[in-house]
C-alpha cells in the first residue's frame, strides 16, 4: 500500500480485493463464476487507463489482493487492450500480485519461485526499526494515556515476536481479559470474541461485519442493544479495531493483528474455550441467521483450504491440524460433520470429511458415505467426483498391505479394485464433458479450464496395485494380466469359481493401461509440464510409466517385429520419439521406422514418425552412416501436403512441416518460397485446439524444438540438447533455470550459441518472424511483451501448437537491406561476444528504461536502468547506467546517447539551471540541464537530447530564437 501512495501522483493506483460482496445471504452459498468477475475488473481497469482521452492515459499500478485471479487477470486485460486497439508507448498496466500465506516457504531452491517474485515477512529491517523508534515518540506525544492500545504497532515494534504478546495478556490489562474468560465462556461477546479469534488466525485478511456481529450479541440479549458495541465486547474491545474500506459501508471487525488473533486462540484454549467448541457455537447460530458471503468464504477456507508449505500441501486446514493435535481426532470428525449438515448444498464438507475419515480414521465405510453425499450435491463435478475413488484405492491399498488386519485374497482384491476403477472412469467421463463444454462457445472462460486427469491417473494406480498384488500371491498372474495366456486359464491359478466374474474385468486392463498411456499421458507429459511444478507430485510421472510398463511387457501377437522393438524402446509413437533420450540407440529405431514407412507409404503418421526419427539422428550424438536429406523428407511430407484433406491432418504433421519449410536465406529456386507457412501456422493451431488444448489449456507446452545456427536440419535443435545444458548450469542459488522452459534459461550464454537469434516485428500486439523477404506469424511466449508495435528479435521455438518467440528484444531499424545487414549484425556478435540481457522488471510488467546495443547499426536491445535514489524532485534525480561492452546506449527516460569505447558506468543527475546566467543571455531553457560522470573515462561520444519550439502565435522556429548550448568542464 506504501508503494501506491507513494507513486499516486505519478500513477493512476488501485486495489483489487476479493470481488465478493458482503450483502447478507442465507445459508446457502452464492455460486459465482470468477471469471465473470476478473472480465468485468479488465474492462474497468482498461478505462482508468484511457480516463481522459488519448491524450491524458496513464499507466494503472494495481495492487492485486486477490489469489483466486492472479492467473487469469493478465490475459483478459491483454485481452481488452487489444479488442480496444489501444496502442500505447508506455506500459498500459503494472500488477503487484499479493498473495496472503501463515506459512511463507523462504526456500532458495524453490522453483515455483521467479525473480519477479518477493517474500514480504514479519521481519522488520534496520531501517525500519528505527522509523518505528520515532513513531513511537510521536505517539506519546499525542496519545500518552492509550500507549497500550496500539498492539499492532507494537507488535511490529518488537518485530513480531510472540513471547512479547505473551508478556502482554501478562499486563494488569491482559489479565482482565484472562479472568473474564474463565468467569463467562458462555457469554455472547466471549463465544464472539472466541470465533472472531479463531477466523482470524487461520484466515488471513479476514473479517467480520460489525452489523453481523452486533446480531450475535443481540441474540437472547435484546437489553444490550442500546449499548455501542465496544462496550458490549468489554473486555476486549482494546484488542479488536473496527475500520471501513468505504465511506457509508457496514464497518469490518477483526482482532488488531493476526499474530495477537493467534495468541487469542491459545488463550482462549487455556482457558477452557477449545477450538473445536468455539467453531460449534458460532456454526449453531449460522444455521438460524443471514449470513455475509465473505464469511461463508473465511469459514470455508478455515476448514478446508489446505495450506503449502516447503514440504508440499498439507492434508487437511492448519486449524483441522490444530484442532487433532491438541483435541484429538474425534472432535474434528465431530466439526467437519456438523459444518456438512450445516452448509447442505456446499460439497467441500463433505469432500473433506470423507478423506478424514479414510486418512486418519481408516473408517472406509463412512468416507464412502460423505464422499458420495458430496457427488450428490454437485453431480457434474469432476473433482468432487475423485473423493470416492480414493477411498475405494485407498481401502484396496490397505487390504493389499495388511495394515486393515489380515492381507486380503484374490477375490477382495478384485472386489474393491473394481469398484475403485467404476468410480474413477466415471470421473474420467464427468471431466471430458466438463472440457467439452468449457471449449464449445466463443466465452473466453473456455481457455481457462483446468483439465481433470485424477480419474484417469487412478485408474493407472489401481492397476499398478492389482498387478503388484496379484503376482506376489502368484507370479503365473504377470502372464494372465499382461494377456500372454489367455482369460479362460483363470481356473488354473484359483480353484475359486467366483473370481469368474472378474474375468471381462482382469481382461480389460492391459488394453485399458495402453490406451490411457498412448493416447492421454505420453502426449501430456512430452508435449506439455505444470506452470507450477508443485501442482504435480513427485511420484506423478514414475506411476505412469511404471504401470504401463508392467502391462506392456509381453508383445501383443498382433505386432509385427519392427514395431514389437519400437515399443520396447518406448519410439513407437511421435510423442515417444520427441522424448527420447539422446543417447538411444536412434540408428536402429531409424532403420525400423524406415522399414514400417516402407510397407505404409501412405500412412501419414508413420511417415511423420519417420521423418522424426530422422531429424533426431541427424541432430544425435552419432551421426548417421546414410543420413536421409533435407530434400527426400521434404518430398515425403510434400506428397500429403498436395492432398485436398490437409486440414484434417494432425499438430504433429504440421510441426514438421514448419520445421522442414522453415525459410533460411533467399535463395532462387528453394522450395520455401513456394509454402505458404502463414497458412500451416493456422492450421497447426487448428488441429491443436482440436486434438489437445481442452486437456494442456492449463499447462505450460514445452518447445519440442528451436531454430539453431546450423543449415539444413542441423539448425533445428532438439529440447533435449537444451536440456543437457541447462543440467550442467543449474545450481542451487541459480533462480533463472527453472523447469519450466522460457526465456529464463535462454538467457545464458552457452545456450545462447547454440540458437539463432531472429528478426521480426509487432503490429497491433501481433508478433511476426521475417525470414527470408517473409513474414510468419508466431505467438510470444509472454503475450506482455508485445506490447507496443515496432521491431523486435527473439529465439525461435517450436511446441506442438506452433512456432513461439522467447527473450523478445525490441530493436532499432538497421541500416541497409539484405546481407548487408546480417553482416552488421554477425560482425557485431561476433566483435562483442556479448548481448545485454532483458530488463528483470520488463517480465514484471514494469516499464523499461534504456535501449542499448553493440553495434550502432545494428538491433539495438531493449534493457532497465539501473535507477538510483530517485527523488520527488527532478532536480535531486540520479541514474546510474552500467555498459559491461562497447556500444551505443540510449536512456528512454531523458533522451541522452552514451557511445562507449568499453565497459564502463555512467552517473548521470539533473541540475538546477543557473537563473543568473540565463537572465544575462536572455535566454529561457528548452530543456533540462544535466552532470554526467563517467568515473572510467569510457564514453567516447556524448549526444544530448534537443527541444524543438512548435510555431504559433508566441512561437518562431526562427534560428535566432533557439539556441543549443553544450557546456561542460
Amino acid at each position: 500500500m506504501q508503494i501506491l501512495w507513494d507513486l499516486r501522483k505519478e500513477l493512476r493506483c488501485a486495489v483489487l480485493v476479493d470481488p465478493s460482496s458482503d450483502k447478507k445471504d442465507m445459508g446457502k452459498q452464492v455460486q459465482k463464476d470468477p471469471l465473470s468477475d476478473t472480465r468485468t475488473i479488465a474492462k474497468q481497469v482498461i478505462e482508468l487507463f484511457a480516463t481522459g482521452g488519448p491524450e491524458n492515459q496513464n499507466t494503472v499500478l494495481l495492487l492485486q489482493d486477490n489469489e483466486h485471479l492472479r492467473d487469469h487477470l493478465q490475459d483478459f486485460l491483454i485481452r481488452e487492450i487489444t479488442e480496444q486497439k489501444i496502442s500505447a508507448k508506455f506500459p498500459v498496466v503494472i500488477i503487484l500480485q499479493c498473495i496472503r500465506s501463515a506459512s511463507i516457504i523462504d526456500d532458495e531452491e524453490d522453483e515455483s519461485r521467479t525473480e519477479a517474485d518477493l517474500l514480504l515477512k514479519s521481519r522488520l529491517s534496520d531501517k525500519e526499526k528505527t522509523s518505528f523508534v520515532s513513531k513511537e515518540k510521536l505517539i506519546q506525544r499525542h496519545h500518552r494515556d492509550e500507549m497500550g492500545k496500539f498492539h499492532g504497532f507494537d507488535i511490529m515494534q518488537h518485530n513480531y515476536n510472540e513471547e512479547y504478546i505473551r508478556k502482554t495478556f501478562c499486563s494488569k490489562e491482559g489479565k482482565k481479559i484472562t479472568e473474564y474468560l474463565q468467569q463467562n465462556k458462555v457469554s455472547r461477546n466471549t463465544k464472539l470474541f472466541a470465533f472472531l479469534a479463531l477466523v482470524n488466525s487461520y484466515v488471513p485478511g479476514s473479517y467480520l461485519l460489525q452489523s453481523q456481529c452486533e446480531a450475535f450479541l443481540s441474540h437472547q440479549d435484546p437489553f444490550g442493544v442500546n449499548l455501542s458495541f465496544e462496550k458490549r465486547m468489554q473486555p476486549f474491545s482494546d484488542v479488536i479495531v473496527t475500520f471501513s474500506r468505504h465511506g457509508g459501508e457496514d464497518k469490518r471487525v477483526r482482532i488488531a493483528h493476526p499474530v495477537l488473533a493467534h495468541q487469542c486462540v491459545q488463550l482462549l484454549a487455556d482457558a477452557g474455550i477449545a477450538r473445536s467448541s468455539a467453531t460449534l457455537d458460532f456454526l449453531q447460530y449460522l444455521t438460524r441467521q443471514q449470513i455475509q458471503p465473505s464469511l461463508l468464504l473465511f469459514f470455508k477456507d478455515m476448514l478446508t483450504k489446505r495450506e503449502t508449505t516447503s514440504n508440499g500441501q498439507e492434508i487437511f486446514s492448519r486449524l483441522i491440524l490444530d484442532m487433532e493435535k491438541r483435541e484429538g481426532i474425534p472432535q474434528c470428525a465431530n466439526v467437519l460433520k456438523t459444518a456438512s449438515e450445516t452448509f447442505k448444498h456446499d460439497p467441500f464438507y463433505p469432500q473433506s470429511l470423507a478423506r478424514f475419515y479414510y486418512i486418519k480414521m481408516s473408517d472406509f465405510t463412512r468416507a464412502e458415505i460423505w464422499a458420495e453425499k458430496a457427488k450428490e450435491r454437485v453431480p457434474t463435478n469432476s473433482f468432487i467426483a475423485d473423493t470416492l475413488g480414493q477411498v475405494h484405492k485407498n481401502h484396496l491399498y490397505k487390504q493389499v498391505n495388511g495394515k486393515s488386519g489380515e492381507k486380503s485374497g484374490t477375490r477382495d482384491i478384485l472386489f474393491w479394485a473394481e469398484k475403485a476403477i467404476k468410480a474413477f472412469k466415471q470421473e474420467e467421463e464427468l471431466a471430458e464433458r466438463e472440457s467439452v463444454n468449457h471449449m464449445e462457445g466463443d466465452s473466453p472462460t473456455k481457455m481457462y479450464h483446468t483439465f481433470n486427469n485424477r480419474g484417469i491417473f487412478g485408474y493407472l494406480q489401481v492397476a499398478n496395485i492389482v498387478y503388484n498384488s496379484l503376482t506376489n500371491l502368484n507370479p503365473k498372474w504377470r502372464k494372465l494380466l499382461t494377456q500372454e495366456i489367455s482369460a479362460e486359464h483363470l481356473s488354473i491359478l484359483s480353484e475359486d469359481r467366483k473370481l469368474m466374474k472378474y474375468q471381462t474385468f482382469i481382461t480389460s486392463l492391459r488394453g485399458a493401461v495402453e490406451r490411457k498411456f498412448y493416447c492421454f499421458f505420453e502426449s501430456y507429459l512430452t508435449y506439455s509440464e505444470p506452470r507450477n511444478w508443485k501442482d504435480q507430485t513427485p511420484y506423478f510421472q514414475r506411476d505412469i510409466v511404471d504401470c504401463f510398463r508392467k502391462y506392456s511387457t509381453a508383445p501383443s501377437p498382433k505386432e509385427d517385429l519392427p514395431l514389437k522393438t519400437l515399443k520396447e524402446e518406448m519410439a513407437s509413437t511421435f510423442p515417444g520419439l520427441s522424448s527420447l533420450n539422446p543417447n538411444a540407440n536412434l540408428s536402429k529405431i531409424t532403420e525400423l521406422w524406415k522399414i514400417i514407412n516402407k510397407e505404409n507409404p501412405d500412412d501419414v503418421n508413420t511417415a511423420c514418425n519417420y521423418i522424426l526419427a530422422n531429424i533426431l539422428q541427424t541432430n544425435g550424438p552419432v551421426a548417421s552412416p546414410e543420413p536421409t536429406t533435407l530434400p527426400q523428407l521434404r518430398a515425403i511430407l510434400q506428397k500429403f501436403m498436395e492432398k485436398e484433406n490437409t486440414k484434417l491432418w494432425t499438430p504433429e504433421f504440421y510441426l514438421l512441416v514448419l520445421l522442414l519449410f522453415w525459410p533460411e536465406e533467399a535463395r532462387e529456386g528453394d522450395v520455401t518460397n513456394d509454402i505458404d507457412l502463414n497458412k500451416y501456422v493456422e492450421c497447426m493451431k487448428q488441429a491443436f485446439d482440436n486434438k489437445y488444448k481442452k486437456y494442456l489449456q492449463s499447462r505450460e507446452l514445452v518447445p519440442l524444438f528451436y531454430l539453431g545456427k546450423g543449415a539444413g536440419l542441423k539448425r533445428l535443435v532438439h529440447k533435449s540438447s537444451i536440456d543437457n545444458i541447462c543440467v550442467h548450469l543449474k545450481t542451487g542459488k541459480s533462480r533463472t533455470l527453472n523447469k519450466t522452459r522460457g526465456s529464463g534459461e535462454i538467457r545464458h550464454t552457452c545456450i545462447q550459441d547454440h540458437l539463432l537469434r531472429v528478426n521480426g516485428v509487432v503490429r497491433v500486439h501481433k508478433a511476426f518472424a521475417r525470414m527470408a523477404n517473409k513474414e510468419i506469424e508466431i505467438c510470444p511466449q509472454k503475450q506482455a511483451s508485445v506490447w507496443k508495435d515496432g521491431n523486435i528479435s527473439f529465439y525461435l521455438g517450436f511446441n506442438i501448437s506452433g512456432p513461439v518467440a522467447f527473450d523478445i528484444k525490441y530493436t532499432m531499424h538497421t541500416v541497409g537491406s539484405g546481407t548487408n545487414v546480417q553482416k552488421q549484425r554477425d560482425d557485431a556478435i561476433r566483435s562483442e561476444r556479448t548481448r545485454m540481457e532483458e530488463s528483470k522488471t520488463f517480465n514484471r510488467g514494469i516499464p523499461m528504461g534504456f535501449k542499448t546495443s553493440s553495434h550502432i547499426h545494428t538491433p539495438t536491445l531493449l534493457t532497465e536502468p539501473e535507477l538510483k535514489n530517485i527523488h520527488p524532485q527532478l532536480t535531486k534525480t540520479h541514474y546510474r547506467l552500467q555498459c559491461p561492452h562497447a556500444g551505443l546506449f540510449q536512456c528512454m527516460l531523458t533522451g541522452l546517447v552514451f557511445l562507449m569505447e568499453r565497459k564502463g558506468e555512467v552517473l548521470y543527475r539533473t541540475v538546477q539551471w543557473d537563473d543568473s546566467l540565463l537572465h544575462s543571455t536572455g535566454r529561457t531553457p528548452a530543456g533540462p540541464l544535466f552532470s554526467i560522470e563517467c568515473p572510467q573515462g569510457s564514453v567516447r561520444q556524448l549526444h544530448l537530447p534537443h527541444c524543438e519550439i512548435p510555431s504559433g502565435e508566441f512561437y518562431t522556429t526562427s534560428s535566432s530564437k533557439f539556441k543549443c548550448q553544450h557546456l561542460s568542464k
